[in-house]
C-alpha cells in the first residue's frame, strides 16, 4: 500500500506545469529556517527547498549580499515574513521581479489583531495559510493541502488542553502568534520592562507581573546568563525556545512545533497552583 507522501508525489508530478519538465525541480527559496520547514513539509523531495539566511543570522538586521541576490533571482519562488520583520527584501523582491509570497499576502492581506508581531511563524494556523498560499501558486493537488492541514488540527488539539489558561512570562517580546491560538497567557515581557529610560511604575508592574507567572520562556542564544539569573531571583521554571529553529534537527513544521509545545508543556509539570 502506497503511503501518503508517494501518493502525493505521484500527483504532484503528474500535474506538473510542462515549464517545470524542462528545468526540474522547482527551486523555493525561504527568508528563515521555520519557513523552509513548511515547504520542506509540504512539498517533499518534489522541489528543491533552500534557506536564504545562514544559522544565527538575525533577519531584522541582515544585509543581503550580492551572492544573495543572484539565488533570490534564480529561485522558482521565495517565501519571505514580509518587510515589517525583514524589510531588507523588499528592495530585493522588486528589483529581482521574483515569484514571492509573504505571511501578509498570504492571509489575503487582512488585519489582525496581533499584526503588531511579526513573527507570524509561530502561529500553526498562519503557517498553514503560508503552506496553502504556496501550494496554490505551484499548482499542488488539493488533497495534500487537506492532509498538511489536518496535522495542524492535530497539533492544536493534542496541547490546548494542556496549555490553555496557562501563565508565563518571556524574556522577549515576539510570542503573541504561539500563545493565542495554544490559549496560554504571556503576563510580562521582561526586556520591555527594563534598561534605561523606563519607569519605576514599568519595572513595579513587571515585578508584579512576574509573580504571577509560573514559567519563563527564554532564547537560548540572546541574553541566556540573564534569563538564567533572573528566572532564579522570580522562582520560576525556565524552558528555552528557539523560535527561529538555529538549534532545531527537524527537517518539517509540525515536528518542530511538537518538540516546542513538548518542552513548554513540560515547564508547568509538577508545578502547584501559585
Amino acid at each position: 500500500m502506497w503511503s501518503s507522501l508517494q501518493r502525493f508525489v505521484l500527483l504532484f508530478l503528474m500535474g506538473l506545469p510542462a515549464s517545470w519538465a524542462d528545468e526540474g525541480k522547482p527551486k523555493v527559496l525561504a527568508s528563515i529556517e521555520p519557513l523552509a520547514k513548511i515547504a520542506r513539509e509540504l512539498l517533499g523531495d518534489s522541489a528543491d527547498v533552500e534557506v536564504l539566511l545562514p544559522a544565527g543570522a538575525n533577519p531584522h538586521q541582515y544585509a543581503l549580499k550580492i551572492s544573495d541576490l543572484a539565488r533570490i533571482k534564480s529561485s522558482t519562488l521565495l517565501i519571505w515574513n514580509g518587510p515589517r520583520l525583514e524589510p531588507y527584501l523588499k528592495a530585493a523582491v522588486a528589483k529581482t521581479a521574483v515569484a514571492h509570497i509573504n505571511f501578509h499576502s498570504s492571509q489575503g492581506g487582512k488585519a489582525s489583531a496581533l499584526h503588531e508581531d511579526p513573527h507570524y511563524w509561530l502561529s500553526p494556523e498562519r503557517a498553514s495559510a503560508m503552506a496553502a498560499a504556496m501550494a496554490h501558486h505551484l499548482g499542488l493537488p488539493e488533497q495534500h493541502i487537506q492532509e498538511y492541514q489536518l496535522e495542524r488540527e492535530a497539533l492544536l488539539e493534542r496541547w490546548k488542553t494542556r496549555l490553555a489558561g496557562k501563565k508565563l512570562a518571556v524574556y522577549h517580546d515576539g510570542y503573541e502568534h504561539l500563545a493565542a491560538p495554544f490559549g496560554f497567557e504571556v503576563l510580562a515581557a521582561v526586556s520591555a520592562g527594563e534598561g534605561k529610560g523606563i519607569s519605576i511604575a514599568k519595572r513595579l508592574k513587571l515585578k508584579q507581573e512576574l509573580k504571577a507567572a509560573s514559567c519563563l520562556l527564554a532564547e537560548p542564544y540572546s541574553e541566556a546568563e540573564r534569563a538564567k539569573l533572573l528566572a532564579e531571583q522570580e522562582g520560576l521554571k525556565l524552558v528555552w525556545i528557539d523560535p527561529l529553529a538555529h538549534q532545531a534537527p527537524e527537517p518539517f513544521y509540525h515536528p518542530w512545533m511538537e518538540r516546542m509545545m513538548s518542552d513548554l508543556s513540560g515547564c508547568f509539570e509538577d508545578l502547584t497552583e501559585r
